[in-house]
C-alpha cells in the first residue's frame, strides 16, 4: 500500500519538494474574481431595475397629478361654463314668452284705439271735413286717428324693443361662450386632446402592468369577500344564486361568467348542493383561476359607478338635476348597502327636505324603473318608497297626492304624459307598504271567530287602488289639456277683440298670435330649470362627499387588492371622447347663431324693429281708415241720392199746395219767391253730387293704385297689406330659438354629465394612484436592492472560502498538514476554557474530516446545486430582460412618453384647451415641463432597463460559468490537498 502510494505521488507530482513548496492558485483567483466580478455586475443590473422602479414611482405621481388637474379643471372650469350657459339659455328661453305676449298687447291696444277712435266719426263729421277740396277725407281723417294711437304704439314698441335687447344681453354671452368652444372643440385642439388621453392611457396601462406582476395580490381578501358578496347578491336575497351569476355577467360586464359556466361554477362550488352559495362557498368560488380579479373587477366598476353619481350630485344646481342623480345614487346604494338606504328614506320622508323636491325623487324613481343599467335587479323606487312608508307614512302620502296633481308636473317639468303610469306604479309601492305594515292578510276574527268583512274589502281595495290612481291620472291630465286649450281661446279673444286688432293679427302676424303655438319642450325646460333650495344642496353636498370618499375607499381596496387602478376595460380617453362627441353635437346645434357672423345676423334680424312695427302698424291702421271711409261712404252715397229724389217727388205736392196758396198771391212776388227757392234746391243738390263725385274720384284712386279693394276686406279682414314683417319676422327667429333651445340644453345637460362622469372617475383614480403608485414603486424598488444586496452577500462569501481553499491547498495559511491522533480532551476549568473544548467538539468534523472524500464531495454537490440556482436565476433574468425590451419597444410608439418637444405640445395644447389647468402649480412653463417632471417615462426608465438588460443577462451566464470552473478548480485542488497532507505526513514519520 504504501509502494502505490508513492507511485501516485509520483505520477501527480515530480517530486515531493514541489509539494512542500507554496503555490499560487491562478487560475482559482481568476475565476473567483471573474465570479466575483459577474455577480457584482448582476447586483448593478438590478440595481438600474430598481432605479427604473423609482423613476416609475416618480412619474407615476407625475402623471398622477396631469389627471388630477385634468379632472380638477374639467369640473372647476367646463362643467361650470357648461351649467352656466345652460342656465343662460333657460333664462333666455324664458324671455321668449313675455316678448310674444308684449306684442299680442301692443297689437291688441292698437286695434281697440283705433277702433274706439273711428267710432267717434259720423256723416255729418266726414262731411265737415269737406273743407280743404285738394285733400280727400282719408287724408284728413288719418292724422286724427294717428295722433290718438302714435303715443301708444311708440310706447308699446319701445317696451318690446326694450325686452328684445335685454333678450340680446342675456343671450349673447352664451353665443360667445359656444363660438369659444367651437375653436376648442375644433379638430387641431381635440386632435392634442386625443394624443393626450391615449398618452395617459397608454402609461397608467404601463404602470398598472408593472405593478401587478412585480407585487403579491390578495393582500385584503377578507375585506374584498365583505365588500363584494352584496354585489353578486343581485336580487337581495342573502345569497348567490345561479340567475345572480348571469345577471353579474351582464351588469357588470364579466364575460368570463358568461354562456355556460355560471352553471359549471355553481356546481363546483355548492358543497351543501341548495342551488345558491353562501359566504363560505363564495370565498372559494371567487378564487376559481376562471374568473380572476372578479371581485376587483366589480368593486371597481361600482365604485366608478359611485364616484360618477357623487360628481352628478356635487355639479348639480337645479332641482331636476338634484332629483335625477339622487335616484341614481338610490340604485347603487340598494345594490350594497340596505342600512344606508333607510338613512335616505328617512331624510326623503322627515319633512327636512322640500316636499316637492321628495315628490320629485319619487317621479324619477319612477321613471328609471326600468333602467337597464342599475346594478340590482330589485325594484329601487318599492324599496326606498316602503322604507318611507315605514318611518313616515303621513308625508310620504301627502307626496303621493301631490304627484296626483297635473298642474304640479307641469310646475316641476316633466312629461305630463308619464304621470298616470308613474302614479300607478306609486300607488302600487305604498300599497304593498301598506300591506306589509299590517301584515299579508288583511282579515280580522273576532271573538266570536267571525271574519271581518270590512278588512276583506279593505284588501280588494288596497289591490284596485293602483288601476284607479291611473284612471284619475288620465282624467286630470284630459281636464288639465282642455282648460289649457279654453285658456288658450279666452286669452285669444280677450287680446283679438276689436275688428283693426283682428286686421292687425291677419296682416302682420298671419293670423296666429305672437304668444300662441308655443313650444311644449320650451316650457318643460323652463320649469325643470328651477333652483334647488339651501337644504337641498345642503344634502346633496352631503351625498357628494359621501359618494365620494366611499367611491375613494373602494378604489383603495381594489388596489390593494389586484396591485391596479383599473380594470383593462377602463379607458380616459373612451370617455374624454365621449364627452367631446356630445359637446360637438351641442355645438353644431348652436353653429348657426354663435359665429361672430351668426351673433351679428341675429341681432340685425330683431334689434331696431321699432321703426319697422311702427311703420307696419300705420301701414295697417291707415288703410283700415281708407276701408271705414270707403264704407262709411257709400251710406253717405245712398242717402244724397234719397234726398234727391225726395227733392224731385216733392214739386207735385208742393204744386198743388202752392197753386191753393197763391190763388190770393200777386204774380211778380210768386215769381220771384219761387225762383230763390229754386235756385237753393239746385245748389243744395249741385254740392252733394259734387261731394259725391269727389268720394266715388277718391275711391276709384285707391282702387287703382292697390291700396284699397272695397271686395276683399268685406271678404278678409286679413286683406293683403305691403308691410315690411318685422315683427312676423322676429316671431320667426324667436319661435325658431323657442324650438333649437330645448333640445340644446337637453343635449348640453348629457355633455355636462359626460363631463363629470370624466372628471369625476379620473379624480377617483388618480388620487389612488397618487397616493399608492409612488409609496408602491418606492418599496418595490428597495425590497429589490434588498434582494440582490442579500444575494450579492451570499455569493461573495462562498467564492471568498473557495478562493481562501485555493490558497491554503497551495500551502498559504499553513496549508494540509498531518491529522493529530490526540484525541485526548483536558477537563476544562474556567468558562473560557468550557467554551474552546464545546467549540473544539463541534468543529471536529470540519478540522479532520473535511478532507474525506463523502464531505469534500457533498459540498461540491452542494455548489452545483447554488450553480444550478445562478443558472435558473440568470435565465429568469433574461427572460426579464426581453420584458424590459418589450417595455422599451413599446415606448418607442408613445412619443409623449419620451419625446419631450412632443409632450410639451400636447400640455400646451392641454392648457389651451382648459386654462386652468395646472400640473405641479401656476406660473410653469408647459413647453418644458415634461423635461422638469418626470412625464417622460420611456425617456426615465429607457436607459435604466437597457442598461439592466445588459448587466444581468451577460454576467449571469458568465457568473454560472465562472461558478462552474471554480468547482471544477477545487476538485483539483482537493487532490492538490490530499496530496500535500500526505507528503507531509510522509516527511514527518
Amino acid at each position: 500500500n504504501g509502494s502505490s502510494l508513492v507511485f501516485r505521488l509520483l505520477l501527480l507530482y515530480p517530486s515531493m519538494t514541489r509539494l512542500r513548496q507554496k503555490e499560487v492558485p491562478w487560475c482559482s483567483v481568476f475565476l473567483v474574481v471573474g465570479a466575483i466580478v459577474c455577480h457584482g455586475l448582476v447586483v448593478l443590473g438590478n440595481f438600474y431595475t430598481a432605479a427604473a422602479m423609482n423613476s416609475l414611482g416618480q412619474s407615476s405621481g407625475d402623471w398622477a397629478r396631469v389627471g388630477l388637474g385634468v379632472a380638477r379643471s374639467l369640473s372647476n372650469e367646463l362643467d361650470q361654463t357648461m351649467a352656466n350657459v345652460s342656465q343662460r339659455l333657460v333664462d333666455v328661453l324664458a324671455e321668449i314668452q313675455p316678448i310674444q305676449e308684449s306684442i299680442d298687447d301692443v297689437l291688441s291696444q292698437v286695434g281697440d284705439a283705433t277702433d274706439e277712435a273711428l267710432a267717434s266719426q259720423n256723416g255729418s263729421v266726414m262731411l265737415q271735413l269737406q273743407v280743404d277740396r285738394n285733400r280727400s277725407i282719408a287724408d284728413v281723417l288719418f292724422p286724427m286717428v294717428e295722433a290718438q294711437i302714435s303715443e301708444l304704439l311708440q310706447k308699446g314698441m319701445e317696451q318690446v324693443n326694450r325686452m328684445v335687447q335685454q333678450f340680446l344681453a342675456k343671450l349673447r354671452p352664451a353665443l360667445e361662450q359656444v363660438g369659444e368652444w367651437m375653436l376648442k372643440f375644433g379638430d387641431k385642439i381635440q386632435a392634442g386632446v386625443g394624443t393626450f388621453s391615449a398618452s395617459l392611457d397608454k402609461v397608467q396601462k404601463l404602470l398598472d402592468q408593472i405593478m401587478s406582476q412585480s407585487t403579491g395580490a390578495r393582500a385584503n381578501e377578507e375585506i374584498m369577500l365583505e365588500q363584494t358578496f352584496n354585489l353578486f347578491d343581485v336580487s337581495n336575497t342573502g345569497y348567490i344564486t345561479l340567475q345572480d351569476l348571469r345577471n353579474v355577467a351582464r351588469l357588470y360586464s364579466v364575460s368570463a361568467l358568461e354562456g355556460s359556466k355560471p352553471v359549471d361554477l355553481l356546481n363546483k362550488y355548492d358543497a351543501d348542493e341548495d342551488e345558491q352559495l353562501d359566504r363560505s362557498e363564495f370565498a372559494l368560488f371567487v378564487n376559481d383561476e376562471s374568473i380572476p380579479k372578479s371581485m376587483s373587477v366589480l368593486l371597481r366598476t361600482y365604485a366608478r359607478r359611485l364616484s360618477e353619481t357623487g360628481g352628478k350630485i356635487a355639479a348639480a344646481r337645479m332641482r331636476d338635476e338634484l332629483s335625477e342623480a339622487l335616484v341614481t345614487y338610490l340604485g347603487l346604494v340598494c345594490a350594497k348597502n340596505m342600512t344606508k338606504v333607510g338613512w335616505l328614506a328617512d331624510a326623503l320622508g322627515n319633512a327636512s327636505l322640500p316636499t316637492a323636491f321628495t315628490t320629485d325623487v319619487m317621479i324619477q324613481m319612477c321613471l328609471a324603473e326600468d333602467d337597464p343599467n342599475k346594478l340590482t335587479t330589485a325594484s329601487v323606487g318599492q324599496t326606498v318608497v316602503a322604507e318611507m312608508y315605514h318611518l313616515h307614512p303621513t308625508h310620504t302620502l301627502e307626496c303621493v297626492d301631490l304627484m296626483a296633481d297635473t298642474q304640479f308636473w307641469v310646475q316641476e317639468g316633466f312629461d305630463t304624459e308619464d304621470q298616470p303610469l308613474c302614479l300607478k306604479r306609486v300607488t302600487d309601492w305604498v300599497t304593498k307598504a301598506k300591506a306589509r305594515e299590517h301584515g299579508d292578510v288583511l282579515v280580522a276574527v273576532d271573538a266570536a271567530g267571525e271574519v271581518s268583512w270590512q278588512d276583506l274589502r279593505d284588501r280588494e281595495i288596497l289591490k284596485a287602488m293602483p288601476a284607479v290612481a291611473e284612471k284619475l291620472a288620465v282624467e286630470s291630465l284630459a281636464l288639465h289639456l282642455q282648460e289649457a286649450l279654453h285658456e288658450r281661446g279666452r286669452r285669444r279673444a280677450a287680446l283679438y277683440r276689436s275688428n283693426t286688432s283682428k286686421e292687425l293679427l291677419f296682416a302682420l302676424l298671419g293670423g296666429l298670435p305672437a304668444s300662441d303655438g308655443g313650444s311644449v319642450a320650451a316650457a318643460r325646460a323652463i320649469n325643470s330649470g328651477v333652483r334647488a333650495k339651501p337644504e337641498t344642496l345642503l344634502f346633496a353636498q352631503w351625498l357628494a362627499a359621501n359618494a365620494t370618499t366611499n367611491a375613494d375607499i373602494f378604489q383603495g381596496h381594489c388596489f390593494e387588492y389586484s396591485s391596479e387602478s383599473s380594470t383593462a376595460t377602463e379607458n380616459f380617453g373612451t370617455q374624454i371622447q365621449a364627452m367631446v362627441k356630445k359637446t360637438q353635437g351641442f355645438i353644431s346645434m348652436m353653429k348657426k347663431y354663435s359665429t361672430p357672423a351668426g351673433i351679428e345676423a341675429l341681432e340685425e334680424k330683431v334689434l331696431n324693429l321699432t321703426d319697422k312695427a311702427i311703420y307696419d302698424v300705420l301701414r295697417v291702421v291707415k288703410n283700415k281708415v281708407v276701408a271705414w271711409v270707403n264704407s262709411s261712404l257709400q251710406g253717405v252715397e245712398a242717402s244724397i241720392h234719397d234726398a234727391a229724389r225726395s227733392i224731385v217727388e216733392m214739386g207735385i205736392p208742393i204744386a198743388g199746395r202752392l197753386e191753393n196758396a197763391t190763388q190770393d198771391v200777386p204774380e211778380d212776388l210768386l215769381a220771384d219767391k219761387l225762383a230763390n227757392l229754386g235756385d237753393g234746391a239746385l245748389d243744395m243738390a249741385a254740392e252733394q253730387l259734387e261731394v259725391q263725385a269727389r268720394w266715388d274720384e277718391e275711391a276709384l284712386l285707391l282702387q287703382s293704385s292697390g291700396q284699397f279693394d272695397d271686395s276683399e276686406w268685406m271678404a278678409d279682414p286679413g286683406a293683403s297689406v305691403d308691410v315690411l314683417n318685422g315683427l312676423e319676422d322676429l316671431l320667426t327667429t324667436l319661435r325658431s330659438l323657442s324650438n333649437l333651445f330645448p333640445t340644446a340644453i337637453s343635449t348640453l345637460k348629457f355633455a355636462r354629465q359626460e363631463v363629470s362622469k370624466a372628471s369625476s372617475n379620473m379624480d377617483s383614480v388618480f388620487s389612488t394612484f397618487e397616493a399608492k403608485g409612488p409609496v408602491l414603486f418606492d418599496d418595490l424598488a428597495s425590497l429589490y436592492r434588498s434582494l440582490w444586496t442579500f444575494y450579492f452577500c451570499f455569493f461573495a462569501p462562498l467564492t471568498g472560502l473557495v478562493l481562501f481553499y485555493s490558497f491554503w491547498a497551495g500551502g498559504f495559511f499553513g496549508g494540509p498538514q498531518p491529522f493529530s491522533d490526540d484525541t485526548e480532551v483536558q477537563r476544562p476549568v474556567t468558562w473560557g476554557d468550557t467554551l474552546v473544548v464545546c467549540w473544539k467538539s463541534c468543529g471536529v468534523c470540519l478540522s479532520k474530516r473535511h478532507d474525506t472524500q463523502s464531505c469534500f464531495w457533498s459540498i461540491v454537490l452542494v455548489m452545483q446545486v447554488l450553480v444550478l440556482l445562478v443558472f435558473i436565476l440568470s435565465i429568469a433574468l433574461s427572460i426579464l430582460a426581453g420584458v424590459q425590451a418589450f417595455v422599451v419597444s413599446g415606448c418607442a410608439e408613445a412619443h409623449p412618453l419620451h419625446d419631450g418637444m412632443v409632450c410639451g405640445e400636447i400640455m400646451t395644447t392641454l392648457r389651451n384647451f382648459l386654462e386652468s389647468f395646472q400640473i405641479t402649480g401656476k406660473g410653469e412653463h408647459f413647453g418644458t415641463v415634461c423635461q422638469n417632471s418626470g412625464l417622460l417615462t420611456c425617456d426615465l426608465i429607457e436607459k435604466k432597463m437597457k442598461l439592466s438588460a445588459l448587466y444581468t443577462t451577460i454576467s449571469s451566464f458568465l457568473a454560472t460559468v465562472f461558478s462552474l470552473q471554480m468547482i471544477i478548480e477545487s476538485a483539483v485542488l482537493h487532490e492538490m490537498a490530499r496530496f500535500r497532507r500526505k507528503a507531509n505526513a510522509e516527511q514527518k514519520s
